[in-house]
């Protein structure tokens, strides 16, 4: 059985409600407050990565769906009762929402970014049936110009790895500005 864009919203937004509800049953707000435990194999807590980072990312991606989520539903109903040309109003709201998913993938980064991408790669888009294209043309950006870590980053991590040497003495020649960011 197929299900119509608003049925398969609902049901994601079942799924991660219960993910949600998970996490505040057990303790989602001290999680969001407390500071990570360092791991029994790590030897620094530096290098546990701050688990409030990705509690506030899914937090945020759970925000801004139960936000689009209630806008596909109001625009179906105002449809159903205006008449209105239902495929110019759709464009509208896939538009409208893509450009709050390019904000989100901007904004949380790392895989939220890759996700991004990866819709972006699709080709034209599929209607109901898959990913309006309105997504796949707003986080196009996200393909050629995604954000990248500054130089003093880049040589404090190479520093770190290879004995302190920067980019200017481990290479011949090193651009600071990106072609690409992937």
């Amino acid at each position: 059985e197929q299900l119509t864009l608003s049925q398969r919203v609902s049901q994601m937004s079942r799924n991660l409600g219960s993910t949600v509800s998970a996490l505040r049953r057990f303790g989602g707000a001290g999680l969001v407050t407390s500071r990570p435990v360092p791991s029994r194999l790590s030897h620094k807590a530096s290098d546990q990565p701050d688990f409030r980072l990705g509690v506030d990312r899914s937090f945020r991606a759970y925000n801004l769906f139960e936000e689009i989520k209630r806008d596909y539903e109001q625009t179906q109903e105002t449809l159903a009762a205006s008449g209105d040309n239902r495929e110019v109003t759709m464009r509208a709201l896939h538009h409208r929402s893509a450009l709050k998913v390019l904000e989100l993938a901007r904004q949380n980064g790392g895989l939220y970014t890759k996700a991004a991408q990866f819709v972006a790669s699709l080709q034209g888009g599929a209607g109901d049936k898959g990913i309006p294209k309105e997504y796949v043309e707003v986080l196009r950006v996200l393909t050629d110009a995604a954000p990248h870590r500054p130089m003093s980053e880049m040589n404090s991590v190479l520093m770190s790895d290879f004995g302190g040497k920067d980019a200017g003495q481990l290479f011949a020649s090193f651009d600071e500005l990106p072609i690409a960011a992937a």
